[in-house]
């Protein structure tokens, strides 16, 4: 940048430096929750995470873990529980687990470790 200061080498070095200063000021990235097979320690890659409203069990949405059995999960606030499928080896899936009612009247995120 010093050696050669062109136009286009300005404005990327001022878009760093923005992104310096948001990163001080506290703005960071989102956290995750995770889904883990507490007998062999893996994550449940690709795992489905589906979110229920109790009383009427209906599904308000759904996500899929990523390959290291991360997953975010936004909802409106209130209180929902949570049913996870595990991916089989042939491509199919089956439930392994059903949670208790999980509180999200706070601020709607849904990032807990699940350990199956």
């Amino acid at each position: 940048f010093f050696s050669a200061p062109y136009p286009y080498k300005s404005f990327i070095m001022g878009v760093y430096l923005l992104l310096l200063l948001m990163r001080a000021l506290g703005l960071k990235r989102k956290s995750l929750g995770s889904i883990v097979d507490i007998a062999t320690g893996e994550p449940l890659s690709f795992a489905i995470f589906r979110i229920i409203m109790p009383g009427s069990n209906l599904e308000v949405g759904h996500r899929i873990a990523d390959k290291y059995g991360r997953y975010y999960c936004l909802v409106a606030k209130g209180q929902y529980y949570v049913k996870i499928e595990n991916k089989n080896e042939d491509g199919s899936y089956s439930l392994v687990y059903t949670s208790p009612i999980i509180d999200a009247t706070k601020n709607g995120i849904i990032k807990q470790k699940f350990e199956i």
